[in-house]
């Protein structure tokens, strides 16, 4: 519930077969979200760079040395009234914990965060445009799909009316269970960063800071980008060509991967 009104969502891979979602919420406020689910260290990094609040439901004790280590502003549902279990989806804990934006505010002030964030912002062109008007070497990209691995996959369909990609999960449309639409994206990045299993339970670590390769789609075009991002608080950046990448205006959602090899288009 929620993800629609998000400017960004990752996607990333957890335990085998999951992946979770970090969904950073700035001028929108969609009346609910949900489920609220634990952290894991690579995701506090993300909404580090976005000057964030962190808000989740427990986590992995990784994940409690990093909120720790790197001072994070988080609220956490186990210790606060923010969130609430909200019996009424039909769903069961640890799946059914919810909040809203308004409360995690009210949450923030009280603890005494600071209210106005201080992030370095994306590039956006003025008006949206095709990659092969700058890139020679971008590709068609109508159909995406990234496979995560046999029980879990993502694609994305490009419609031409609406200019905007439409998202599925697990070959099934993808709906906010808010307002039971469709996910979109106008801009789809894929990061590809190395993994490796630390325990029995499957966590992972990936590797978040250093350099790789990536793909960025938009308006139904491809093309390979490069990523930076230097400390756990520093901005992902994104290149084409040694040049910063600059988005189309609209949302967009970053998918991290093993390997740009897991992704297919057509």
């Amino acid at each position: 519930a929620g993800l629609k009104d998000a400017e960004i969502v990752f996607e990333f891979q957890v335990e085998f077969p999951y992946t979770r979602y970090l969904a950073i919420y700035l001028a929108k406020q969609p009346e609910m979200v949900g489920p609220v689910r634990s952290a894991r260290p690579y995701i506090i990094y993300y909404a580090l760079e976005n000057d964030g609040i962190f808000v989740h439901v427990g986590g992995s004790e990784d994940a409690f040395s990093e909120i720790k280590r790197l001072q994070a502003a988080e609220i956490d549902g186990l210790y606060s009234g923010a969130m609430w279990r909200y019996n009424d989806t039909g769903k069961y804990a640890p799946h059914n914990m919810y909040t809203t934006l308004k409360s995690i505010r009210d949450e923030a002030k009280r603890m005494g965060f600071r209210t106005e964030a201080n992030f370095e912002k994306y590039n956006f062109n003025e008006k949206s445009s095709k990659l092969s008007d700058n890139y020679k070497d971008s590709f068609k990209a109508n159909k995406i799909n990234i496979e995560y691995n046999k029980d879990n996959t993502t694609d994305y369909v490009y419609n031409n009316d609406s200019r905007l990609y439409f998202r599925f999960k697990d070959k099934e449309e993808h709906i906010d269970e808010l307002n039971k639409e469709q996910l979109t994206a106008k801009n789809i990045i894929v990061l590809e960063q190395p993994k490796s299993v630390l325990d029995s339970v499957g966590r992972l670590y990936l590797e978040s800071m250093g350099t790789g390769k990536g793909i960025y789609f938009t308006e139904g075009e491809g093309v390979f980008i490069t990523w930076s991002k230097k400390s756990e608080k520093d901005r992902t950046r994104f290149y084409i060509n040694d040049e910063e990448l600059k988005l189309n205006p609209g949302n967009t959602w970053i998918q991290i991967v093993d390997s740009v090899e897991s992704v297919t288009n057509e």
